[in-house]
């Protein structure tokens, strides 16, 4: 399976989730990515592929980015013998508390990733009734560089769009 259809795969998985109880009242980032690791490693069962699947609040492993003076750590990396280096996947939660400033930072990370890694995946936590909406011509440019956006809502409530 080539690194893009990885990517989109997972994306399409995380589209329309159930969310344990636990998490609609979460606002601790590790914890979503450990639930998306685990949708990871379900769905790599599922392609019965030999993926290598790295977590950074597991203990990580993950392979850095080194840039603008800093270093920058993927949350998830999936890798095989083919592509090591195949995914990052960066995991944000959104709140109305530095909305702006959360989407823009893990655009930027992703964009980092993409230096070493394939194709990246941002998946982005709507914690709220919040109406997050992001142009389809954004989210087009983000996938012709490699980068898929994922936004998944966090509440009983809808009004989370994305297109």
């Amino acid at each position: 399976m080539e690194a893009m259809s990885i990517a989109k795969s997972i994306a399409a998985l995380l589209t329309h989730p159930s969310l344990p109880e636990d998490l609609l009242s979460c606002y601790e980032e590790r914890r979503f990515q450990i639930w998306i690791a685990e949708r990871i490693e379900e769905w790599s069962s599922q392609q019965n592929g030999n993926f290598i699947i790295k977590v950074e609040a597991r203990g990580g492993g993950v392979e850095s980015v080194r840039a603008l003076g800093t270093t920058f750590w993927p949350d998830i990396t999936i890798g095989s013998e083919q592509a090591p280096k195949a995914l990052a996947v960066e995991v944000k939660c959104l709140s109305r508390s530095g909305l702006p400033n959360s989407f823009v930072t893990s655009i930027g990370q992703a964009t980092m990733y993409r230096e070493l890694y394939d194709e990246c995946l941002v998946t982005l936590f709507v914690l709220g009734a919040l109406d997050v909406e992001v142009p389809s011509t954004v989210l087009s440019r983000l996938s012709a560089q490699g980068i898929q956006v994922c936004l998944i809502p966090v509440s009983t409530t809808e009004g989370n769009s994305i297109g």
